[in-house]
């Protein structure tokens, strides 16, 4: 395990709050071409347990930067993030486009060095997950190897704060 997640896993909501808020910052450029093996901060046990490892990739693409989330195995934060496979086939979920955050008049405010995850861009229509947006910043200065992010909901007429954070570290080249 990561003793930088681990470290951010233990912090309070509020210590993730002022590392986003003051986070360095990313661009969707800096990170495409890349996976990252992602945990999720602050949830209860039970959804710990059945949802607290992930992957996301980033791949440049015309006119940006897209991504993807993809399911991985559930054992332990010591064993490796092992893809999960339906018929051969990864197991994604949650496209999304990658813009910087200053670049949008209603995302800018918050997190401006952020990079935003805009599912609203990136899944279907009918998708429950189109609201969703996270926001992502580098944990260090000028190093794009550990990221911290936050979900938010966009509805509209009105933006909130989820109590979902989350951690991201840098995993493998894509390939191609």
């Amino acid at each position: 395990m990561r003793a930088d997640l681990l470290h951010l896993m233990s912090a309070p909501s509020s210590g993730l709050e002022r590392l986003l808020r003051h986070g360095a910052p990313v661009t969707p450029d800096q990170l495409a071409g890349w996976t990252y093996d992602g945990v999720r901060l602050g949830l209860p046990a039970l959804v710990d347990r059945l949802l607290l490892k992930f992957r996301m990739s980033f791949r440049g693409a015309p006119g940006g930067v897209e991504g993807w989330h993809e399911r991985v195995r559930q054992d332990g934060l010591a064993a490796p993030w092992t893809p999960r496979r339906l018929f051969g086939r990864a197991l994604t979920y949650g496209r999304f486009c990658a813009v910087p955050a200053a670049s949008h008049p209603r995302w800018g405010d918050r997190y401006p060095q952020a990079t935003v995850l805009d599912l609203g861009r990136g899944e279907p229509p009918w998708s429950p997950l189109r609201p969703l947006r996270a926001y992502v910043v580098a944990v260090h200065e000028g190093s794009c190897e550990r990221l911290l992010g936050r979900l938010c909901l966009d509805l509209g007429v009105k933006r909130a704060k989820t109590a979902s954070y989350f951690a991201l570290s840098r995993g493998e080249a894509l390939p191609g």
